[in-house]
């Protein structure tokens, strides 16, 4: 996975009244935390940030290097909070990736090509624009490319097709990632499909969370 790059400070804690004016000043807080890594209060430009997330190609799945004051961290974005009135990033929750480190994280989807059946008045419908993966993101490809040129009108890709060499796919592998359908075929209608056999899977399914530190 290509690595952007983003330079941090340092900061102390801070009262909801001082993050407004950080916020003001055109910083970000965050916090840094990882395995092994006590947690490292920072703050970062809100600009440099809303630049990776929008034009980088992994944008908010993108791999950080982090520069905290001349101490560089491999990171990955782990959550971002934004005002709900402006949209503004307001905090970003950054996780430590040491060499080697296995997590959970996950992938954009870019579909590749257009269906033949959208030439015969199909619709080119997606459920699944992000799949969650478990492995070295340091090792992961940016985007996940998946070329739908051949599909037909009727025609669907699910979890089962598709794999990614080195890493586990963490989606049920009935699930319906993309669909040609005809006009007369909405896609809530193949949305509550695809619910269906979630919720079929559930009644069996364990599940397992992993805790990271």
């Amino acid at each position: 996975m290509h690595t952007e790059q983003l330079n941090a400070v340092k900061r102390a804690a801070m009262s909801k009244g001082e993050n407004r004016k950080l916020r003001s000043n055109g910083f970000a807080s965050a916090v840094l935390y990882g395995k092994k890594l006590d947690p490292v209060l920072i703050k970062v430009s809100i600009h440099d940030f809303t630049q990776i997330i929008t034009k980088s190609r992994s944008k908010e799945h993108s791999l950080i290097e982090l520069d905290v004051e001349g101490q560089t961290y491999r990171c990955l974005i782990r959550d971002i909070q934004f005002d709900p009135v402006t949209d503004v990033v307001e905090h970003i929750d950054f996780l430590n990736v040491p060499e080697g480190y296995i997590t959970t994280f996950k992938v954009a989807v870019n579909f590749i090509g257009t269906p033949v059946g959208v030439s015969y008045g199909g619709i080119f419908t997606t459920m699944i624009r992000e799949l969650t993966l478990r492995g070295n993101p340091v090792k992961a490809p940016d985007v996940l490319e998946i070329d739908v040129s051949e599909m037909e009108i009727g025609g669907s890709k699910h979890i089962r097709d598709i794999s990614v060499e080195g890493f586990e796919i963490l989606e049920e592998e009935r699930r319906t990632i993309c669909s040609v359908v005809t006009p007369k075929t909405s896609s809530a209608a193949l949305l509550d499909e695809d619910e269906e056999e979630d919720g079929e899977e559930e009644g069996t399914a364990e599940t397992e969370q992993t805790k990271e530190e």
